[in-house]
């Protein structure tokens, strides 16, 4: 898992110079998450009082399932990852999210977020 972790903040690292954020770390070690058939998350932003987050990562690892479409409200954007995509994005509200439901296999990805230090 270190070599996933190390790869996520190298991309991380590359968009915070891209859009000039300084001083930004990991919250805490990557998290893995299954979502099953039948299951979703509705639209959210990352940062909120309880977790204080500027960015927000998502590294995916497989395509053999269907929905599970990665949705932007606010841009009216879904993105149908490929295996090996990084999809990293501001924490705050414009970037409101949701995980469409996966209505066939189960999609596996990596979750991480990131702050200012």
């Amino acid at each position: 898992m270190g070599e996933i972790q190390e790869e996520m903040t190298n991309i991380v690292n590359q968009f915070c110079r891209k859009y000039e954020y300084h001083n930004v770390v990991a919250n805490h070690d990557i998290i893995m998450m299954r979502y099953a058939e039948g299951e979703f998350f509705n639209y959210h932003n990352d940062d909120c009082p309880k977790f204080h987050r500027t960015v927000s990562a998502v590294m995916y690892f497989n395509n053999d399932y269907e929905g599970g479409e990665l949705g932007f409200k606010h841009f009216n954007v879904e993105y149908s990852p490929e295996p090996g995509d990084c999809v990293v994005f501001c924490s705050a509200f414009p970037y409101m999210h949701r995980v469409k439901k996966i209505t066939k296999g189960a999609r596996y990805a990596a979750v991480n977020w990131y702050r200012y230090v």
